[in-house]
């Protein structure tokens, strides 16, 4: 009886985690991809290895963008309405709830970090897609034009897919 009750135990939490990982993968499987600009610094950890630490043009959106009466505080959820600007795609409005959107445009979901109540201080936004963890032995990124393709999936949510150098996948 024992060995089933266990049995049972290991197939439930087995299966549970299989369901979240299928969930991920068909969200990442329907999801548009798009560029984004950034600037890179390449740290490094002991336990983690080489990674990217990513700084979107989009985390520091201007003050011009955001209502006057409704400023976010820190933590609250933000959805920015990105639009194409050249070969990359950059915010042209935020929103406090999930907006309606226009063709060719997405939206992604951050929370507010960080604001300053001067009425010139940019509003940053974190997106959880900050850091991209280089493969072993591939080396530190190479200087250049750097952009990351995300996966956005319907509720905003993004995934960083690659890396692209001067317009070449990077590793």
């Amino acid at each position: 009886m024992r060995t089933r009750l266990f049995v049972a135990a290991v197939v439930i939490q087995a299966l549970v985690l299989l369901g979240w990982a299928a969930d991920l993968e068909w969200a990442l499987a329907r999801s548009p991809r798009i560029r984004l600009a950034v600037a890179q610094r390449d740290p490094r950890d002991l336990l983690r290895g080489t990674y990217v630490d990513l700084r979107f043009e989009i985390q520091e959106i201007p003050a011009t963008m955001l209502t006057p009466g409704a400023l976010p505080e820190p933590g609250d959820s933000l959805w920015l309405i990105l639009a194409p600007k050249g070969d990359v795609y950059g915010a042209v409005a935020v929103s406090r709830i999930p907006p309606t959107l226009e063709p060719g445009q997405y939206a992604i979901a951050g929370r507010a970090r960080w604001f300053s109540s001067g009425a010139s201080r940019p509003l940053n936004v974190e997106y959880g897609i900050e850091h991209y963890y280089v493969p072993e032995a591939a080396g530190t990124v190479p200087p250049g034009k750097l952009q990351a393709e995300i996966a956005l999936t319907g509720n905003g949510r993004p995934f960083l897919t690659r890396l692209f150098v001067d317009g070449r996948p990077y590793p």
